[in-house]
């Protein structure tokens, strides 16, 4: 079906651009590339780009985004830009309701487009809308099944998990489970730092990431996703999920905050391990800056410590009752003076220029750090207290602020 869905789309993109003597690109409402005529006239990097790699730079998302382009319901005029290497556009959306099919678009020079071409370009929309819808509906469906299907699968007990594990094989390619894995995608509104996720987003995944080996739901601000990968290794299935999400996210001009990848399931019986993995690895990414948002369990290295202590004082105190006195008495100055000496294995020119303070200042700190502590952090004693260090930074508890030494 979608092969002659594609054939039909273009065979009326070749038309429009045959009756109106200029390139036409029609690309889905993700951004993806759907048809294309042959070239008339001139082109730009942009459309060479889009054309090879399937989806435009990063950069001329965000361009096209500013410009209106993602909530646009009508035409629209997108001016040229230099730094960007762009010819001036029109586009034109191919709508159902308030939902965007596709878009129609035409570079607007030699000549400009005018409000004729403008107007066989929305007719060429209006014989396509079929065409997509029934593409869309049946995509949405998928999507919604496989939604159902994990939510199912996160609730149901041992014997029905099997079951619903057959049908993920059967339905949706999540074949090898010793490559499966559960995905946590934590995106949040630039504006009101929360988002109410809508269907878009998840359609927008799935069209990037593809509809075999992927099925997700949304629960509350995150996306929940089991993936499966059987050629990928689990770095750089994380690398393309971190990339259709922050495309994601330009779309629907919403930000991700964090990406965790959990281990692999190996069974059915590995989904909670998997999912708890994925939950502390986002909670890590999301604290971390070197991660840039994005981590997988089997990385995290020391980090796994903490997955199973709370991240607040009492957990802080489970590991180091000085440290947990540090922070309690609001001696913040000093803890985080302490965990960047021993960050640096206790190097004080290094921690010096690191924390930007004489080194006067910091043999005093540390020397006060000692006494509160009341231990000195060597042996057995600086592992812990290196620990609950790592720990109150985490659950930003040393964030920088006014405090008393």
């Amino acid at each position: 079906m979608l092969a002659k869905v594609l054939n039909d789309l273009q065979e009326i993109t070749d038309e429009l651009a045959a009756g109106l003597n200029r390139a036409a690109f029609v690309e889905d409402g993700s951004f993806r590339p759907l048809a294309a005529s042959a070239q008339i006239g001139r082109i730009d990097d942009a459309r060479v780009r889009a054309m090879l790699d399937r989806s435009p730079t990063p950069e001329h998302l965000r361009y096209f985004i500013d410009c209106g382009v993602a909530i646009a319901r009508e035409a629209l005029r997108i001016p040229a830009s230099a730094e960007h290497g762009l010819l001036p556009r029109v586009m034109v959306p191919v709508m159902s309701g308030a939902r965007t099919l596709a878009r129609i678009w035409l570079i607007d020079a030699d000549p400009p487009v005018d409000d004729e071409d403008i107007a066989r370009t929305i007719q060429a929309g209006c014989e396509m809308r079929p065409h997509l819808l029934g593409v869309s509906e049946g995509k949405r469906r998928h999507v919604a099944v496989g939604s159902q299907v994990l939510r199912d699968v996160q609730r149901a007990g041992a014997s029905r998990r099997h079951a619903l594990f057959r049908r993920l094989r059967d339905d949706f390619q999540i074949e090898d489970l010793e490559r499966a894995y559960l995905c946590l995608i934590t995106f949040v509104s630039p504006t009101s730092g929360q988002v109410e996720l809508v269907d878009g987003v998840l359609d927008t995944l799935v069209n990037l990431l593809g509809m075999h080996g992927f099925v997700a739901f949304v629960q509350g601000e995150d996306v929940v996703a089991l993936v499966s990968s059987p050629r990928e290794a689990a770095e750089a299935l994380l690398e393309q999920l971190s990339a259709a999400a922050r495309h994601t996210a330009e779309v629907h001009d919403v930000s991700v905050t964090a990406i965790g990848l959990g281990g692999a399931l190996g069974s059915a019986d590995g989904f909670d391990r998997s999912f708890r993995q994925a939950e502390f690895a986002a909670k890590v990414a999301n604290r971390v800056p070197e991660l840039n948002g994005r981590a997988w369990w089997e990385s995290l290295g020391e980090y796994r410590l903490f997955s199973a202590v709370d991240w607040d004082p009492a957990g802080i105190a489970s590991i180091n009752q000085g440290v947990a006195a540090l922070i309690s008495e609001r001696r913040i100055p000093l803890a985080a003076t302490l965990l960047a000496y021993l960050e640096r294995e206790g190097n004080v020119s290094a921690t010096s220029d690191a924390l930007n303070v004489h080194r006067t200042t910091l043999y005093y700190r540390i020397e006060r750090a000692r006494e509160l502590l009341g231990e000195e952090p060597t042996g057995q004693s600086r592992f812990s207290i290196h620990a609950a260090l790592r720990l109150a930074d985490l659950a930003g508890l040393l964030a920088p602020a006014q405090r008393n030494c």
